[in-house]
């Protein structure tokens, strides 16, 4: 899993957060804790399109090591389901870039959940190696 760190200066696009600074590491490190993936999950259910835009792209660096974790996949799963779809493309194409690829992620006991929750919204699909990203 990679190192997390808080950014000393907020970056100009998150500049509406009282902690701007937080923001971009916050959802990764809280998707892996006992309750902080909760608080995530429901930040994606609940809050405004703008949240969860930037919970995604927060995300998608570290999409794969998520996606393998039972925590993090959770998380995962649930942008999948309320993000739009910019950002679904964004963390489909973050998990197919990891190691292995979706092919690799729907072997792993934890990670084909994931793989199948991108084949139900029709954004992967089964071909002669595994799985793949649709071609839109």
């Amino acid at each position: 899993m990679a190192l997390y760190t808080v950014m000393p200066v907020a970056p100009p696009m998150l500049t509406g957060f009282s902690a701007p600074w937080v923001m971009p590491v916050v959802p990764a490190m809280l998707s892996e804790q006992k309750f902080g993936n909760f608080v995530i999950q429901r930040l994606l259910e609940h809050g405004s399109a703008e949240y969860r835009r930037r919970i995604a792209l927060a995300l998608a660096p570290c999409a794969c090591d998520l996606a393998r974790s039972r925590r993090g996949s959770n998380v995962i799963r649930r942008a999948m389901v309320h993000c739009s779809e910019p950002e679904r493309s964004t963390l489909a194409q973050a998990l197919a870039a990891g190691a292995g690829g979706l092919a690799g992620l729907a072997k792993h006991l934890i990670g084909s959940h994931v793989v199948w929750e991108l084949k139900r919204m029709g954004l992967a699909c089964r071909s002669g190696r595994g799985f793949e990203l649709r071609r839109h």
